[in-house]
């Protein structure tokens, strides 16, 4: 075997290195990094890295543009402790947040104005969510809001009617004229529709309405409102207030069989008492 110019030849086999075709066979130089020319930092990174030759840095280097999928200048880095809070608002901002508060657009339910959502947008921006999040999220939460609405809408009607069916037992076939009564007080009062709604759902129905009859009760058959000792006559009533009483007496039974009496004289004050009532709550009108 001869050595020429670093190659190594079989003189046997006739062929610098030849197998068994006679093709040479040439062992190349390991590949040398400390002799590239990298800085040190650089060479202690292939060293801890386990790169032999430039082909497995270019391999290492593929396989990470495969894994990442992107292009670097769409990586976004994130910020470490000693970056500070601020460092994150360009992170917050690549990722999709507006540029100020006030440009979300954040979707609102049926018939809101608005206010909460502008209270809320400069929280969201100092989170650091995107208008996709917020997007996401007001949705999300209205639905929430929307669906517990509707149940409790449907829970407070179905305990308004088992509390009305309650009562219905209670004052049986004269439910409707104590509803009357019940009616009658509120308007003596001047509660608005708005307002006895309100006392029935603070009280419930049932009691409620129980209360406002022990108070419509007290309206007498002569047209009297009694507070504590001192009467107030028709002089003093309102056309509001004799318009209840007339309700009143169109559902009173006895009030009914008294202005048809056969007695003369029980029907001819029973009408009169109409009719008195009638100029009260009608004032300029005829009496009929």
């Amino acid at each position: 075997m001869l050595i020429r110019d670093g190659l190594r030849f079989d003189a046997d086999k006739g062929g610098a290195g030849s197998g068994a075709g006679g093709t040479d066979t040439v062992t190349p130089p390991a590949f040398e990094w400390a002799t590239s020319g990298l800085p040190a930092d650089d060479l202690a990174f292939v060293t801890e890295k386990g790169w032999k030759t430039v082909a497995d840095q270019t391999h290492s280097y593929r396989s990470l543009e495969k894994l990442v999928g992107v292009p670097p200048e769409r990586i976004v880095k994130l910020p470490t402790e000693k970056d500070g809070p601020d460092a994150w608002n360009a992170v917050y901002d690549r990722l999709g947040r507006p540029k100020e508060a006030k440009d979300y657009q954040i979707p609102l339910p049926a018939g809101d104005p608005g206010d909460f959502a502008k209270a809320v947008a400069p929280i969201f921006h100092k989170a650091g969510l995107s208008q996709a999040q917020v997007k996401a999220l007001a949705e999300g939460v209205n639905a929430h809001v929307m669906a517990d609405t509707q149940r409790r809408q449907t829970d407070a009607a179905a305990k308004h009617d088992a509390e009305i069916e309650v009562l219905k037992k209670e004052w049986g076939n004269q439910y409707e004229k104590n509803e009357v009564i019940v009616d009658t007080a509120g308007k003596v009062f001047g509660m608005s529709v708005e307002q006895i709604t309100a006392l029935k759902r603070a009280m419930g129905p049932r009691d409620a309405m129980r209360f406002l009859y022990n108070i419509g009760s007290k309206i007498s058959t002569e047209g009297k409102f009694v507070t504590g000792d001192t009467p107030q006559g028709f002089d003093t009533m309102t056309p509001e207030q004799a318009q209840a009483k007339i309700q009143v007496n169109t559902h009173d039974k006895a009030f009914i069989a008294q202005y048809n009496s056969a007695d003369p004289k029980v029907r001819a004050d029973t009408q009169a008492e109409m009719r008195r009532l009638n100029q009260i709550a009608f004032p300029g009108e005829s009496a009929g």
